[in-house]
């Protein structure tokens, strides 16, 4: 799975490709956006934030069987206030031939509890 990563990290982004941020919306919650920024359809999509990083992501989707190429979803995310510097969040898919990948990308903490000018 790794050898998948690494090659899609240096290639331009072709074939299926998710990502996460965490996001701060009109509403003033904290969400996590998980999207496909790839060329292809990404199948069987999850995620997974690793124990002790403070955040809990209440996910209204058990699973995304598939999300196609620019699309994406929220799962609203509650975070403990005294959160780590950093959030790692790991994103894993499947190719349309069954390929596995994932990715880990960390988040800074300051995206959490950035105020929101109204």
């Amino acid at each position: 799975m790794e050898l998948y990563q690494k090659k899609k990290e240096n290639e331009s982004i072709s074939g299926a490709y998710v990502q996460a941020k965490i996001i701060r919306k009109e509403d003033k919650k904290i969400y996590l956006r998980i999207w496909n920024s790839g060329t292809d359809p990404a199948y069987n999509v999850n995620f997974y934030i690793p124990k002790g990083h403070r955040i809990c992501v209440l996910r209204s989707r058990l699973d995304c069987r598939m999300l196609k190429p620019g699309q994406a979803f929220d799962e609203y995310a509650v975070a403990d206030e005294k959160l780590l510097k950093d959030v790692s969040i790991v994103t894993y898919w499947e190719d349309e031939n069954g390929c596995m990948y994932s990715k880990e990308q960390t988040e800074p903490a300051k995206n959490i509890f950035k105020k929101i000018c109204v």
